[in-house]
C-alpha cells in the first residue's frame, strides 16, 4: 500500500518516471505477496500516470490499466476502488470524443452509493457525470422542459373502480440515458401505488 500512495504522490508532485517506477514495484509487490487488494488502486495510478506522459500508446496503455483495476475492483467488490476506476477510464473516454460511452460506464456505478456525497471521492464523478449530461440535455431541451402530454408508462385507468388516486403514494422521478452518443433520454413518470 505505500508503494501505491507513493506513486500517487509521485503523480501529484509531477514526477512521471519515478511514480511509474514505484506503481510498478506495487503491482510487482501485490503479486509475490498475493495482496491482491492493491490491484485495483495500483493499476489505477499506474494508469494515470501512463496517460500523464502523453507518449505513443500511452493513451491505449492508460486505459487498458483502468480496465483491469475496475475488474479487480469488481471481483473483490470494492466498490469504492472500483468507482475511482470507473472515473478514471470515464475521463479517459471522455477526452477521446465518447461520452456517451463514458456516461454509460460510470454512472451504473456511482448509482450503487447510498451515502457520502460529500466526499471527494463521490464528487469528482459526480461532477463528471454532470458534465457528460450537460451537451445531452442541451441538445434536447425541448423534450426536457415540455414533456409529452401522454403518460409515458402504461398506468392502467382504475377510475371507473372508484380508485382514490389522491390517497396513493405518487412519486416522481427524472432521469436520463444516454443512447448512441446522439441525444439524452429524459423521462417523467408517476409511480403510483393504491392500498
Amino acid at each position: 500500500m505505500f508503494l501505491t500512495e507513493l506513486a500517487a504522490g509521485f503523480a501529484r508532485a509531477g514526477q512521471i518516471a519515478d511514480g511509474l517506477a514505484a506503481a510498478e514495484q506495487a503491482i510487482e509487490r501485490a503479486e509475490q505477496t498475493e495482496a491482491r487488494w492493491l490491484f485495483p488502486g495500483s493499476l489505477r495510478i499506474k494508469g494515470e500516470l501512463l496517460l500523464s506522459q502523453a507518449a505513443a500508446g500511452a493513451a491505449a496503455a492508460a486505459e487498458d490499466h483502468f480496465r483491469q483495476a475496475l475488474d479487480w475492483a469488481r471481483r473483490q467488490g470494492a466498490l469504492s476502488l472500483e468507482l475511482r476506476a470507473a472515473t478514471s477510464l470515464a475521463r479517459l473516454l471522455r477526452d477521446q470524443g465518447r461520452p456517451a460511452d463514458a456516461m454509460a460506464l460510470l454512472r451504473p456505478v456511482h448509482v450503487r452509493f447510498t451515502e457520502g456525497f460529500d466526499t471527494g471521492d463521490l464528487k469528482a464523478p459526480k461532477a463528471l457525470l454532470d458534465a457528460l449530461a450537460e451537451p445531452y440535455a442541451l441538445r434536447e431541451p425541448a423534450y426536457h422542459d415540455h414533456p409529452p402530454q401522454r403518460p409515458l408508462l402504461n398506468v392502467p385507468d382504475t377510475t371507473s373502480r372508484g380508485a382514490d388516486w389522491s390517497s396513493g403514494d405518487v412519486r416522481s422521478f427524472t432521469g436520463g440515458v444516454p443512447r448512441g452518443g446522439s441525444f439524452y433520454l429524459h423521462w417523467n413518470a408517476r409511480l403510483i401505488t393504491t392500498s
